[in-house]
């Protein structure tokens, strides 16, 4: 489907979250990075990605307009860094640091995982208010 499994999410790749599944990371001044991105997010990618119909499709943003408008779009908090979109079904799934420790490979294979297993609890997209 795509030549990488990371991809910066731009106006290019919004038709994708609007007809797929997808995780975004959202890099708002939080100190994340490309390479910290790759670090954490790109082996799960690479291991969902050897399904025949990975769970999601794989974002990061560089806290740009584009991540502002998905904020708006959904009302997310400033806090939450790491969310699953399901727009077809008009729902989103955010990803909650209770610990307050970084975000870790495996917190980011449990909260795919979970979302795959129909474990997570969404909220409703809002209409825009």
């Amino acid at each position: 489907m795509f030549e990488t499994i990371l991809l910066l999410l731009s106006v290019a790749f919004t038709v994708c979250i609007c007809q797929f599944h997808s995780l975004v990371l959202l890099d708002e001044d939080t100190g994340w990075s490309l390479a910290k991105a790759q670090q954490i997010i790109q082996p799960v990618a690479e291991h969902y990605f050897k399904m025949e119909e990975p769970p999601v499709l794989f974002f990061y943003t560089e806290g740009d307009d584009i991540s502002d408008s998905l904020r708006d779009f959904v009302d997310l908090d400033d806090s939450v860094n790491l969310v699953i979109l399901d727009i077809p079904n008009q729902k989103y799934y955010t990803y909650m640091n209770s610990d307050e420790t970084d975000l870790t490979r495996e917190a980011v294979e449990k909260f795919v995982a979970d979302f795959a297993n129909g474990t997570l609890e969404g909220n409703k997209v809002q209409a825009s208010k």
